[in-house]
């Protein structure tokens, strides 16, 4: 009788050990670790936006580094500075500064393939940015 009580007792300790070590491991994790622990895997990554880019006019349009200039075709000529962001879902925001106006006008743009982006300015008009591939 007193042989099963201290099995049963040894194998209720056990478990209580096993339990107390899991806890430990639990709440010594950031909120950070287990947030990325039980959330399933994102497959959504940022667009690669860097590089040389071309309008239906030929205006030719670079992104680097959240820096955005825009060119004539004819003269090479600056025409446009600003900035933009990337976000999470792959939609872009550009502000940009005409150089000859000195107006100030935001973007929106989502690409449609790897080498497209469609592009809407404030006034709704839209037009097409196609990655130049040199």
């Amino acid at each position: 009788m007193e042989l099963k009580f201290l099995l049963e007792l040894t194998k209720r300790l056990a478990l209580i050990g096993c339990l107390m070590t899991l806890v430990l491991g639990i709440s010594s994790c950031s909120p950070e670790r287990l947030n990325h622990l039980f959330s399933p895997p994102s497959s959504e990554k940022l667009y690669n936006l860097e590089g040389q880019w071309i309008d239906a006019n030929g205006i030719t349009s670079f992104f680097h580094n959240g820096i955005f200039e825009t060119y004539a075709a004819d003269t090479n000529e600056k025409l446009a500075e600003g900035n933009y962001a990337l976000h999470m879902n792959n939609m872009i925001t550009i502000e940009i500064r005409s150089v000859i106006r000195g107006t100030v006008t935001t973007i929106s743009c989502s690409p449609t393939d790897i080498s497209m982006l469609v592009c809407t300015s404030e006034n709704g008009s839209q037009f097409k940015l196609t990655r130049n591939i040199l």
